[in-house]
This record gives C-alpha cells, structure tokens and sequence, in this order.
C-alpha cells in the first residue's frame, strides 16, 4: 500500500513539474502533419506538413495560431524538416523516402524577404543523391536537416535496433551533388524505429540537437562532424511512449516541439519548453 501511495505521489509531482516546465498549444487542424519547424523573424515560427499535403508554409505564433499562408508551387512529396541560415535563407527537406523509392531528393531554398505576399514565387531546388564509395546512388530514408557554417547535415532514419543513423553533408551552392558522407553512429542504448528514429535536428550555439520519438539529445558539432565521436552525446529530455514528436526549432531560451495528429495522441500540439543551453 506504501509504494502505491509513493507512486501515485511520484507522478503527481513529475505531472506537476511537467506543466510548469511546458506549455501546450493545440495546433490547428490543417497542420495535422507537421513536420518542419523554425523561427520566422525571431517572434514567430514557421512550420509546414509532410507528404500528402498541400504544398503550403504556415506561419504562426508562439500559441500555434495561423497567421499567414504562403502557397508554394511544388509539390510536396515529402517535405520532412525546415532550417535556416543566419542571413534570413530557409532550406526545406523534401527527402522522405519510406518506400525506398526515391534516388534524388532535394532542397528547397529561399529568403525570407521572398514570402511577403500568399504566393512563393522565387526559390532554388538543390537536388543530390547519397552514394556509396562506388559512386551508386543509394535509397535511404531521413527525416532530419540542419545548417551549420555555409552547410546542410541530414541525418538519416534507422529502421532496427542494428541500424546505425549515417550524417551527410550538402554543399549549398550547388544544383545538383552527391551528398558526403561524414560519419555513422547510434543513439545511446538504441532500440527500434518506435523510439529513436531521428525526425528533426537543429544546430544552435555549436550545439547540435536530436529529436526522436522518445527523447532530445545534444552533442557538440565538434564532437559530430570533426572527431566523429558520440560519447559525449547527451539525453536532455524524455518523452512519453508514442507521442509522435516529428518537429523541433531551437530558440534562445525556449524549445520548441510538434507533434503530430495520431491514433494516440489525439490532437497535433505544439510544445514550448524553457530550457538554458548548455556550455
């Protein structure tokens, strides 16, 4: 009776805590799917859905409300993860590839200045391959894109516990290339597709971040792309089972998370969390 009465108590607390550390949004419906998220002139986000969907960039604010559409003129195949450079440019990943399918993907670009009115008129497609030493393109899924230092990094998705998340790197001034391959690793005590898959990543302070299904983790760039070592990996946050967490955008002094519409989780949200980053 006394550790049921201790654990009902622990959860009280950890459930307390939890919502004092957080805020929740509900997203509106049309944004069911997201998938790509990150800041929109310091105060707003911007965030789009993945395959499926209209080919469409919403803009909102911090408490998940739409305030603008910009219609692009592409389609969505599978548009994954959004990122930006310091100089106002965006990169979108259409690079899903669940099926295997795909042999070129690509990467929308464009600055912010060109979404003043509904319609995206001006934008770059960047298409390239991933390959392996032979040169052959290879079919491999992902779901994850940063910038950091005039490069995009994708991550791309394990399908078992044995598989490991392979770090590619894209040259931004190019129309077409084979991404790079720079290094291999796995997420501390790996499981399945269910709990780490990585489907969003951000860089920020010389910090890269993960977001999987069951967790955020951090690391150094350094550590990530010049020594190629993860040891220094570390978890900062846990989620609950099956929450579908698909989007994260880094900002200062809040986390920002999505999740998307599910048979579990029945509302898309939006998650604000207030967090210090680490040295």
């Amino acid at each position: 009776m006394l550790k049921r009465i201790k654990g009902v108590l622990f959860l009280f607390i950890f459930f307390t805590f939890s919502t004092k550390a957080q805020q929740k949004q509900v997203l509106s419906k049309e944004l069911k799917e997201i998938s790509g998220l990150e800041i929109y002139y310091d105060s707003l986000l911007l965030c789009h859905n993945d395959s499926g969907n209209k080919s469409i960039l919403y803009v909102i604010n911090v408490k998940g409300k739409v305030l603008k559409r910009v219609f692009v003129p592409i389609k969505n195949t599978d548009w994954e993860d959004l990122c930006k450079d310091n100089k106002g440019n965006y990169f979108l990943a259409d690079v899903g590839n669940n099926l295997l399918n795909r042999d070129t993907l690509q990467i929308l670009s464009w600055n912010e200045k060109n979404m003043i009115g509904d319609t995206l008129f001006e934008f770059s497609i960047h298409r390239f391959q991933y390959c392996n030493y032979k040169g052959e393109a290879l079919r491999l899924n992902c779901e994850s894109l940063f910038y950091y230092d005039n490069s995009l990094f994708l991550l791309t998705k394990i399908e078992n516990k044995k598989d490991s998340i392979q770090l590619f790197k894209l040259k931004i001034d190019r129309k077409f290339q084979k991404a790079e391959f720079i290094c291999s690793f796995k997420i501390p005590k790996q499981r399945s597709i269910f709990f780490d898959a990585v489907c969003s990543a951000k860089c920020f302070y010389e910090k890269v971040y993960f977001l999987t299904y069951s967790a955020l983790y951090e690391i150094s760039i350094n550590d990530l792309i010049s020594t190629n070592s993860t040891k220094k990996m570390k978890k900062i946050r846990s989620f609950p089972f099956l929450s579908q967490k698909e989007a994260l955008c880094v900002h200062e002094n809040q986390l920002y998370i999505a999740n998307e519409r599910s048979t579990f989780i029945r509302r898309q949200k939006l998650h604000r969390v207030k967090w210090k980053k680490t040295k």
